[in-house]
C-alpha cells in the first residue's frame, strides 16, 4: 500500500598565461564597447590550449554596489540548453562562468546557463569548491540560432575584501560546451595547475571605494510536524536563523532551533559488513557553510554528531595574512523507550545535550601557514569533557613542493579517570600540472581521544603513500588518462606488528565519444582477532554523457572481503548502476543502485544476496518554485526497507516562503519508521 501510494506521487511528478598588465575596469555607465573585455579562451580540460574557435567576448565593468558581465558567446547546432534546476544542481549543458578572487587563496565562482539555472560557489585555498555558499547574483540569459548572450549582476557586498579605496583583484573566465565535454579559459587555467591556479588569473583594478553593508539577514520560521503514526501527535515548533557580516571580512551566524525537515533523506548505502560505524555526509546547511576556516576534517570534529542542536553560533573572519573560527554549539537530550517481553520497559538516553566548542585560527602567507584549532566536547550531568589541541604548520618550500607537521594532542576526563594522548604525523606533497604525490607517517597513540570526531583505531603507526599521474592527449581519440597509486600499511605501536596492509591502483580514461572508462585493483591483508585475512577487490566502471537526457553509469566489482560477523571470507560479487536524466526543461531524475551478492555462503545465516535502490527527482519550474522527492529502497534481510520524501518549496511574496513535504524516515537495519508531514513557514528579511 505505501509503495503505490509512492509510486503515484512519482507518476504525477514525472595554461599557464601570466597577466602581466592589470586591466582597470570602467564604470557601469560607460558603453560595452569603451569597456575592457577579454576574448582569448584557450582549451585547458583537456589543456592542449587550442584557441577557442567559437567567438566568445566577455565584458567587464563595475560601480560602487556591483559586478557586471555582459558575455557573447557564438553558437551552433551542438549547443546543450539543459534543463531548468533548483539551486545548487548541475544541469546537462553548456555553461558560461566566471572566478573573482579578493584575496590570494580564495575564489568566488559563478556560473550562467541558457536556462539561467543558478550554481554559485567558493574555491578554497586546495581548490575544491564549497556549493554550499550563496550569493544574490542574477542575470539574464537569450540565445538564438547562432548567439548567446548573458548580462549577469554580482552584488559587491557579498565579497570579503580589504575594503581599500582601490582594490587589486583577479578574475578567471570560463566557457564550458558540453557536447565536446571541454573547458575553455581565460586566462589559460585549470586546477590541475595548483597554486599558479590563483597566482596567474587576470588583475583587475578597482579603482574606486566599493559599498559595503551589514548583509543582514534573518529568517524566522514556524513548523507543524503530524506524525502519521500516531493521530494525537501535532508538534509545533519555532526557530530562525540570523547572519551579519560585522566588516568586509567577517560573517555571523546564528541558529536557534534550526529545523532540518527539508532536507532529503540520506542515500541508502551498503553497511552491513563494516568494522567500524558507518560515517554519514552532511547534507544540513548550517554545517556544510563556512567550514574551510575550522580546520575540522571528520577525524576532529564530525558534525552528525550533533543530532538535534538547540543553537548553533559561527563567527568567522578571513583577511589576506590569516583567519579565524569560532563555532558553539549545544546539542538535544533525547530519550527513547525499550518495551521488554515481560511487558515492562525502561527510558534510556540516545544523545545527550553535549556542548561542541572550536575556536581556530590559522595565519598564511604566500610561503607558509599554520593551523592552529582547539575543540572542546563536555557534558555537565556525566562530569565529562573531551579536549583536543591541534597544530599543523606547512612550508611550500619551492613551487608545488610542500612538507607538513601535525600534532593533536587530546585530555579525557570524566568522572573515574582522565587520560591523555596524541596523534602525531609528518609529510610530503608535491602538486604539479601532471602529477601528484603525497607521503606521510603518523602515530596514534593508546589513550588519543578526540570525541567531537571519528577516532576508530589507536595505539597505531600508519605509513602512507599516494602517487597521481594526469595525462592529456588530442590525438588516438583520447582525451585524458589519469592513473593512481596507493600504499598504505598500519603496525601496533606496541608490538610492532603489521595489523593493515593494502595496495591499489587505479586508471582512468576518457575519450573524444564522451565516454569514460576506470579499472581499479586492491589487495588487502588485515589482521582481525588473532589472524590475517588476505583480501581483493577489482573493479571496472564507466560512464557516458554525451546526451544530458540520458547518462548511464555502471561499476562491476569481483571481491573477496571479510565478514566480520563469520571471521571467514568469502567471494562476493558486486554491481552498481546510475541513470541520469532531464526529462524536459523543469525535471530531471536520478537512479541508483547496488546488488550485492556473496558466493558458496549457504551455511551461514546472514543475508547474501540484497538491493540497495535510491531515486531522487527535481522539478524546477522558475526559482521560486520547486519540488524535490525521492525513494530510498533496502531489501536486507529479506524485508523491504522503503523511505521516501517529497518537499515542496513556494516563494510565495518578496519576504514570505513557505515548505512542505512528507517524509517516512526509515533507520537501516531497524524496524523504526518515522512517517511526518510538515509545514514550515518563514519569514525572509
Amino acid at each position: 500500500m505505501q509503495m503505490n501510494k509512492i509510486i503515484l506521487i512519482f507518476s504525477l511528478l514525472l595554461i599557464i598565461i601570466r597577466a602581466f598588465s592589470i586591466a582597470e575596469l570602467t564604470t557601469a555607465d560607460s558603453k560595452f564597447e569603451n569597456q575592457i573585455y577579454f576574448d582569448d579562451f584557450q582549451k585547458t580540460e583537456p589543456a592542449d590550449f587550442t584557441k577557442l574557435d567559437k567567438q566568445t567576448k566577455c565584458y567587464i565593468s563595475y560601480d560602487h554596489n556591483f559586478i557586471y558581465l555582459h558575455w557573447e558567446a557564438s553558437i551552433d547546432k551542438n549547443f546543450q540548453k539543459g534543463n531548468f534546476t533548483s539551486r545548487e544542481r548541475q544541469p546537462e549543458s553548456d555553461y558560461l562562468s566566471c572566478e573573482i578572487i579578493t584575496q590570494n587563496d580564495f575564489a568566488y565562482g559563478f556560473k550562467f546557463f541558457p536556462y539561467k539555472n543558478k550554481i554559485d560557489y567558493v574555491r578554497k585555498k586546495d581548490l575544491s569548491i564549497e556549493v554550499s555558499w550563496n550569493s544574490k547574483y542574477s542575470y539574464e540569459s537569450v540565445f538564438s540560432d547562432s548567439l548567446w548572450i548573458v548580462d549577469a549582476k554580482i552584488p559587491v557586498n557579498n565579497f570579503r575584501f580589504n575594503g581599500n579605496s582601490e582594490q587589486i583583484w583577479k578574475i578567471i573566465l570560463n566557457r564550458y560546451e558540453k557536447y565536446s565535454d571541454a573547458t575553455y579559459s581565460y586566462p589559460a587555467l585549470s586546477t590541475n595547475m595548483g597554486k599558479s591556479y590563483f597566482q596567474n588569473a587576470q588583475e583587475i583594478l578597482i579603482k574606486d571605494k566599493l559599498a559595503r553593508n551589514l548583509n543582514i539577514f534573518i529568517r524566522p520560521y514556524l513548523i507543524n510536524n503530524f506524525n502519521l503514526q500516531d493521530s494525537n501527535s501535532n508538534d509545533f515548533d519555532y526557530g530562525a536563523d540570523f547572519s551579519l557580516d560585522p566588516t568586509a571580512s567577517t560573517k555571523l551566524k546564528l541558529s536557534y532551533n534550526p529545523d532540518f525537515s527539508d532536507v532529503p533523506l540520506d542515500t541508502v548505502t551498503d553497511i552491513y559488513n563494516l568494522k567500524y560505524p558507518n560515517s554519514l555526509t552532511e547534507n544540513r546547511y548550517f554545517f556544510i557553510q563556512d567550514f574551510n576556516v575550522f580546520n575540522a576534517t571528520n577525524d576532529l570534529f564530525y558534525s552528525r554528531r550533533i543530532m538535534q542542536p538547540q543553537y548553533a553560533i559561527k563567527f568567522n573572519g578571513n583577511w589576506e595574512n590569516f583567519s579565524f573560527g569560532l563555532l558553539s554549539s549545544k546539542d538535544t537530550k533525547i530519550t527513547d523507550t525499550y518495551a521488554t517481553s515481560d511487558s515492562t520497559s525502561f527510558t534510556y538516553t540516545t544523545n545527550d545535550d553535549d556542548l561542541y566548542n572550536i575556536i581556530a585560527f590559522k595565519p598564511k602567507n604566500d610561503t607558509f601557514s599554520s593551523e592552529i584549532t582547539l575543540l572542546s566536547r563536555s557534558n555537565s550531568d556525566n562530569e565529562y569533557h573531551n579536549e583536543v589541541f591541534h597544530i599543523k604548520p606547512v612550508w611550500e618550500f619551492a613551487s608545488g613542493n610542500s612538507v607538513w607537521l601535525k600534532s593533536n594532542l587530546s585530555y579525557l576526563s570524566n568522572s573515574s579517570n582522565s587520560k591523555q594522548g596524541y596523534n602525531n604525523a609528518i609529510g610530503y606533497n608535491l602538486d604539479s600540472h601532471k602529477n601528484s604525490l603525497a607521503i606521510n607517517y603518523e602515530q596514534t597513540s593508546k589513550d588519543y581521544r578526540a570525541q567531537m570526531g571519528l577516532v576508530y583505531e589507536t595505539n597505531i603507526e600508519t605509513f602512507k603513500l599516494d602517487f597521481t599521474h594526469r595525462a592529456s592527449f588530442n590525438k588516438f581519440k583520447l582525451r585524458k588518462i589519469y592513473s593512481n597509486f596507493t600504499f598504505c600499511s598500519e603496525n601496533s605501536l606496541d608490538e610492532h606488528k603489521n595489523i593493515n596492509r593494502f595496495i591499489s591502483s587505479s586508471i582512468t580514461s576518457s575519450t573524444n565519444y564522451n565516454f569514460a572508462v576506470s579499472l581499479n585493483s586492491t589487495i588487502k591483508d588485515e589482521f582481525y582477532i588473532n589472524k590475517f585475512y588476505d583480501q581483493y577487490i577489482v573493479t571496472i566502471s564507466g560512464i557516458w554523457y554525451n546526451y544530458g537526457w540520458f547518462v548511464p553509469d555502471f561499476r562491476f566489482s569481483k571481491l573477496k572481503a571479510l565478514v566480520y560477523s563469520e571471521e571467514k571470507c568469502f567471494d562476493m560479487y558486486w554491481l552498481q548502476g546510475a541513470i541520469s536524466s532531464e526529462i524536459n526543461k523543469f525535471t530531471s531524475i536520478r537512479i541508483t543502485s547496488d546488488h550485492i551478492q556473496y558466493l558458496n555462503t549457504e551455511e551461514y545465516g546472514f543475508d547474501d544476496d540484497y538491493w540497495l535502490v535510491n531515486i531522487d527527482t527535481d522539478l524546477a519550474f522558475s526559482e521560486n518554485f520547486s519540488c524535490s522527492a525521492g525513494i530510498r529502497l533496502d531489501t536486507y534481510n529479506e524485508e523491504e526497507t522503503i523511505g521516501s520524501f517529497i518537499n515542496f518549496q513556494w516563494k510565495l511574496l518578496k519576504h514570505y516562503s513557505i515548505t512542505s513535504g512528507y517524509k517516512s524516515s526509515p533507520v537501516q537495519s531497524s524496524d523504526k519508521n518515522n512517517q511526518t508531514i510538515f509545514i514550515k513557514n518563514e519569514l525572509l528579511f
